[in-house]
């Protein structure tokens, strides 16, 4: 803006001295068109016959114009440079706190959890304990402790106490049928007498069970239990009664 009024006040200028100028040449044309005559001077009687000298010419003055004849100069314009408005600034007003509106928190949503199944453990098979194999002889007996109590009758053909003692043995092999009952011929079956220490006949064995480490369990007439398979030997003729208790106690500790 200010460049503006600059260029603007130059031009102005320039304008008024083109007129001045003008103006003066536009005189001086005027007098060159209109010369003034020259004054002559004026000879008396008397100074006929004496020359006088010629008096020297007066230059003709230039006539000054007047007033009214000059031209009036053309007035200058006053130019008054516009001020560039500076913009007021507005007052920014404070917020009122009071007036302010209270924000309101947003709920913050909790994801609920998925729920991680818990995983069910696989119950571990109990290992069936395996039994270390028996001898030969021992797999019959072994097969019948699975079902129930052994009852060994040792016995042989010449034996006369055991022709006494096998009627009270098939007595009670009809009251205990969860007793297996095995007559064993000693002289026919070495191996297995010989395992169970048979010297002398008759002779009862009452079996229970076997152990998981191979070991056997046997009873004696008086009911008791044992590991001790020399120590349960029922040796000679023995009486329905105490074999009884034997048998009892056998089929309670199964």
């Amino acid at each position: 803006m200010v460049k503006a009024m600059k260029d603007l006040y130059k031009i102005l200028i320039g304008a008024i001295i083109v007129i001045t100028l003008v103006s003066v040449g536009a005189y001086a044309m005027s007098n060159l068109g209109n010369p003034q005559p020259a004054m002559i001077p004026t000879v008396t009687p008397a100074d006929e016959g004496t020359p006088s000298p010629t008096p020297a010419a007066t230059p003709a003055a230039t006539p000054v114009p007047t007033q009214a004849q000059m031209p009036a100069p053309a007035s200058t314009p006053t130019v008054t440079p516009v001020p560039t408005p500076v913009p007021t600034p507005v007052p920014t007003s404070a917020p009122d706190p009071t007036s302010a509106p209270t924000p309101v928190p947003t709920p913050v949503s909790t994801p609920v959890p998925t729920p991680v199944p818990t995983p069910v453990p696989t119950p571990t098979p109990t290992p069936v304990p395996t039994l270390p194999p028996s001898p030969g002889y021992m797999q019959s007996i072994d097969s019948a402790l699975a079902s129930g109590p052994v009852f060994l009758y040792f016995y042989t053909d010449s034996c006369s106490i055991c022709k006494q003692q096998k009627p009270v043995n098939d007595e009670l092999k009809s009251e205990y049928p969860g007793v297996t009952f095995m007559d064993i011929n000693a002289n026919n079956n070495g191996a297995l007498a010989n395992a169970f220490g048979v010297y002398g006949v008759p002779q009862m064995d009452v079996i229970v069970k076997r152990n998981a480490d191979g070991s056997y369990v046997y009873t004696t007439l008086g009911g008791s239990t044992t590991g001790d398979r020399a120590g349960s030997r029922i040796l000679g003729f023995t009486a329905k009664s105490s074999l009884k208790v034997a048998l009892d106690a056998a089929l309670n500790a199964r």
